[in-house]
């Protein structure tokens, strides 16, 4: 069994901590989930279904919109995640400077 390594408990995407095959399991805390596709080294599975425009977090911040409907044990990458993190990074850097 895979270890998945889980950065803030609101994430909903381990990072893999060594390449993990299809059809393997990924304990993470006390669940186990099974890859879906080939999950290499240092890349996201998603840890629960995700639906289409909903958030991806990792860090315990959105990294990106789903960009399709992503099941429980999919791999995370650029074909199914679209990048918000620019967009996002306008409206942080905005509440940071009104906390000065």
């Amino acid at each position: 069994m895979k270890t998945g390594l889980l950065v803030d408990s609101s994430d909903n995407v381990v990072v893999a901590t060594e390449t993990i095959q299809a059809g393997e399991k990924i304990k993470v805390g006390s669940e186990v989930i099974v890859a879906n596709q080939q999950i290499p080294i240092g890349h996201k599975a998603a840890i629960k279904e995700i639906k289409k425009n909903e958030y991806i977090y990792k860090y315990g911040v959105p990294i990106g919109l789903a960009n399709m409907d992503i099941q429980k044990g999919d791999y995370i990458h650029t074909h199914n995640i679209t990048d918000v993190t620019e967009d996002l990074c306008k409206s942080y850097i905005a509440a940071f400077m009104k906390e000065d």
